[in-house]
């Protein structure tokens, strides 16, 4: 989301939004999930105006215990009921390194920063 927050072509992110949309549709995403998907635009103007105030953009390094077992959950494929059995010590190794690997992944994409 910070790499598109460069763009000086707004239209640019709308198409964006349009295209996974669209991916979303073909693949037979339901409807009712598609509100939870980040808008590009939208992540545009919240990282550019609201950065400070947002809840849009996520702020990983201020998660909770309980915001970092949804998060572990949800990328490990299982049940929050199933990871709340977890150590509070093994959800934080598990959050860091699954959004240590997320992170790998964007740097990878678009060019280590360093």
């Amino acid at each position: 989301m910070m790499f598109f927050s460069r763009t000086e072509n707004l239209q640019q992110l709308s198409h964006l939004d349009a295209f996974v949309q669209q991916q979303l549709q073909r693949v037979g995403f339901p409807n009712d999930h598609r509100p939870r998907i980040k808008r590009f635009i939208k992540s545009y103007h919240e990282i550019c105006y609201n950065l400070n105030e947002t809840a849009y953009v996520p702020k990983f390094d201020q998660y909770d215990l309980e915001e970092k077992t949804q998060v572990v959950a949800i990328l490990l494929g299982r049940t929050l009921e199933e990871i709340q059995t977890f150590s509070a010590e093994s959800i934080e190794a598990h959050f860091n390194r699954l959004i240590g690997q997320e992170v790998h992944e964007l740097e990878n994409d678009v060019g280590s920063p360093s």
